[in-house]
Parts: C-alpha cells; sequence; structure tokens
C-alpha cells in the first residue's frame, strides 16, 4: 500500500493521507464485520474504508481501481510455488488453484497469466464461493465439484490445513 500512497494523496488531494493506515484498519474491520463467515471481499473493505474516510464515491472507487493496478502490476511469484506448479504440469497431474482472496477474478486470471500459471484446470476463489481453505471448509467443496475423495487431493500452500 505503500507504493500506491503517492497517487492517492493525488486522488483525494491531501499529502499525508496515510493511506496505507487506513486502508489496512478497513480490511481489519471489514473481517470483523463478517465474522462467521471470516469471507470479504473487495467492496467489503472499500465500504469500509469509505466509512472510515468519508470520502466520496468517485475517489473511493478511483483509489479501489488503482489498487488493482498495483496488485497485478507488482505481484511476483515464489520460486518453490512455481517450481511445484511445474513439476506437476510435468506429471500431468490435474491442477486446481485455491485462493483465499478478497480480489476478483479477473485479477487473479491476470496475475496467473502474468506469471505463466496458465495450465490449470479451475480456480477457486474464496470471496466468489463465501468459503475458505483457512477454516478447511472449501477444500471439501472442491472435492464435490472434482468428482473425487479428498484422500486424491495434494493441497500445497500457505493456509493451514485443518482436518
Amino acid at each position: 500500500f505503500e507504493l500506491m500512497s503517492l497517487e492517492v494523496d493525488k486522488i483525494v488531494g491531501k499529502k499525508n493521507f496515510d493511506f496505507k493506515k487506513i486502508r489496512i484498519l478497513a480490511e481489519k474491520n471489514a473481517y470483523k464485520a463478517k465474522n462467521s463467515s471470516g469471507i470479504i471481499d473487495l467492496n467489503n473493505i472499500y465500504s469500509e474504508f469509505q466509512r472510515l474516510t468519508q470520502l466520496g464515491n468517485a475517489y473511493v472507487m478511483e483509489i479501489e481501481k488503482l489498487e488493482l493496478v498495483y496488485v497485478q502490476k507488482y505481484y511476483q511469484p515464489k520460486l518453490i510455488g512455481k517450481q511445484i506448479f511445474e513439476y506437476a504440469q510435468s506429471l500431468n497431474k490435474k491442477i486446481v488453484i485455491l485462493a483465499e482472496t478478497y480480489y476478483p477474478r479477473f485479477v487473479l486470471e491476470s496475475i496467473l497469466d502474468k506469471c505463466d500459471y496458465n495450465w490449470y484446470q479451475e480456480l477457486f476463489i474464496s470471496a466468489e464461493i463465501e468459503l475458505s481453505t483457512k477454516k478447511g471448509t472449501m477444500f471439501s467443496y472442491v472435492a464435490d465439484k472434482l468428482q473425487c475423495s479428498p484422500k486424491y487431493i495434494v493441497h500445497i500452500g500457505e493456509a493451514n490445513i485443518l482436518s
């Protein structure tokens, strides 16, 4: 968020607006407001951002669009993840991606394409299906969608896996 700060200052017409602090707080508050599911999307965050800042819709929408541009521009894959992906690809394994994120599908697809993650069968996004890898609720959903037993699925990721 620091990279965006100068551009956000220009959008809102204030120096030292402290975008990073407010954006982080907005996300934290959005998660608290959704405490039962713990699933939010970017709209939840920017609704809270607007509540905190009292900025008009046009300003908030411009800042949200700017965030999407920055995420797509600056995201870099982790080397080990890319190596595992390519190894699974070389074995002709079915690859599905589970994304625990509030970013919309078009952003994730753009990032995956930019990083040459283009050999996967499906993309499951927590904000779309309102399930979580962190809580373990997404895994049974994915197994059902893939019509296979969870014992045949290998999960590689950062989230803690609940059994």
